[in-house]
């Protein structure tokens, strides 16, 4: 075996940095085209509502190059990516065999994570950090902006089979399906057995955040924190 030397380990170190820094510019321009899509999106859908009785909140918030929140009433979504690259092939094989076997190089396989997160707007926006929220879904964003989408309901379904190229019609995609999942989606009400036990401090805790529960579970763990398919 071969010594390594000085010249290759500089090498392999900077090539392996700049191929990080490329998948996380990718992940950051995928971001980015997801808060355009959803202000378009928001825009359109305020000129489609009547407001003929209680007015609807649309609002997105802008929290930098890794995240961003969006509620539509009184339900918001979160928008979240890691500073990380994450090697695809470790877990089950995101990306498809025939995908990977078609490309240069193996890297394609390395990948950013953009999480899609669902929580009830107030939970979210007033930052009460006991209240569930639930994860809607994954886009994985490879070096060469090519994507593979898995989620709960139609957000599985965007790219079924084999990574599409990240635009505008997947970014758009994403967020009315994930929106159209969370409009009929509301937290189970726990059982009476699950909730009976209580102390002093999680009392004062839901009275001094909110006026009710939101049925949000205390004490003992709920059979349904991962009921949610």
């Amino acid at each position: 075996m071969n010594s390594i030397t000085v010249k290759d380990l500089a090498a392999k170190i900077e090539h392996k940095h700049n191929l990080d820094s490329i998948i996380l510019e990718q992940g950051q321009k995928a971001l980015n085209l997801l808060k355009k899509e959803f202000q378009l999106l928001l825009s359109d859908l305020r000129k489609n509502m009547n407001y003929l009785h209680h007015q609807v909140v649309l609002q997105l918030k802008d929290k930098g190059d890794y995240e961003f929140e969006c509620s539509i009433g009184e339900k918001a979504l979160a928008f979240f990516l890691p500073n990380h690259v994450y090697d695809t092939g470790l877990r089950n094989g995101i990306f498809p065999i025939s995908y990977l076997f078609k490309q240069t190089s193996p890297e394609n396989r390395l990948a950013c994570i953009i999480h899609v997160y669902y929580f009830k707007t107030d939970s979210l926006f007033n930052q009460r950090a006991n209240d569930m929220g639930i994860l809607l879904a994954r886009i994985f964003i490879n070096k060469d902006y090519d994507c593979i989408v898995e989620g709960k309901g139609e957000l599985g379904v965007i790219t079924p089979s084999m990574p599409k190229p990240m635009g505008n019609l997947i970014a758009r995609k994403v967020i009315v399906n994930a929106i159209h999942f969370l409009i009929d989606l509301d937290f189970p009400q726990a059982s009476f057995q699950e909730v009976e036990k209580i102390c002093v401090q999680d009392y004062l805790t839901i009275v001094d955040q909110t006026h009710y529960s939101q049925t949000r579970k205390i004490g003992f763990q709920s059979k349904w924190d991962n009921s949610f398919k």
